[in-house]
């Protein structure tokens, strides 16, 4: 299961799903307020969500569809997030059958900017720089239209600033230290939106945590260098499905 970053779809990940459902089962849910999912209303205690209400939201969809079944989460960005959260509660719970966590230039550490800077960061990371480098302009409009991430629209969605003021500034040391699950860490050396150096602390924090650096990537290391990111996630799976037999 893939979970896409803030402001995006599933089909940002369109670089790699044809080959990666090759060999896997994929499953790319669209986050709520995102992609053609509704938008997130208020929580139990009547507030916009944060990323633990899209932790919970998690956990009712995998209980509609892994069930019992073995499987490995990502989460890109903001859906990296997600995903860590959920490693770190199935560490005492047990309730899924997750075998492995792949983090991918996550969310998660923030930096210590002013919060006017941090919507920056998170704003300026909803058209990636593969989309922007697509020539000519009208093919990239199509691009951006087909993955959702148009940052005017998702900008006028007060619900979901509502969300972003709450996500912003969240920490997830204590969480990330407490997980044990074997984790891969995918980070572009050149990203500017979640740097390198929160992707070795997130490295450091998990107990069980490898890092690969993509050289030539941003924050989209997927896109940026596709086959690397197939190949780095195939021999994970691999050496996950060795451990177990």
């Amino acid at each position: 299961m893939l979970l896409h970053g803030w402001g995006c779809s599933w089909e940002i990940f369109a670089p790699i799903v044809g080959e990666l459902s090759r060999e896997f089962q994929l499953i790319l849910p669209d986050l709520p307020g995102f992609g053609q999912s509704a938008l997130p209303g208020l929580n139990d205690q009547g507030f916009a969500w944060d990323s633990h209400d899209y932790l919970k939201w998690l956990k009712d969809f995998l209980r509609q569809t892994v069930s019992n079944k073995n499987f490995v989460i990502g989460g890109h960005s903001f859906g990296g997030k997600v995903a860590a959260l959920l490693a770190h509660q199935n560490t005492t719970t047990a309730e899924f059958k997750l075998q492995g966590l792949i983090l991918i230039d996550s969310a998660g550490l923030p930096s210590p900017l002013a919060l006017q800077e941090q919507f920056s960061y998170v704003l300026s990371s909803f058209i990636p720089g593969f989309l922007k480098r697509v020539v000519p302009s009208q093919l990239k409009n199509r691009l951006l239209a087909a993955a959702n991430i148009a940052t005017d629209y998702q900008a006028a969605q007060p619900e979901l600033r509502a969300v972003l003021r709450r996500i912003v500034r969240e920490d997830l040391r204590d969480e990330l230290s407490q997980i044990t699950l074997p984790s891969l860490v995918c980070w572009g050396s050149l990203d500017a939106t979640t740097p390198l150096h929160q992707g070795r602390e997130m490295t450091k924090l998990i107990h069980n945590a490898q890092l690969v650096e993509f050289d030539q990537s941003q924050h989209y290391p997927f896109a940026d260098q596709p086959a690397k990111f197939i190949g780095t996630v195939s021999n994970f799976v691999a050496a996950l499905n060795q451990t177990q037999t």
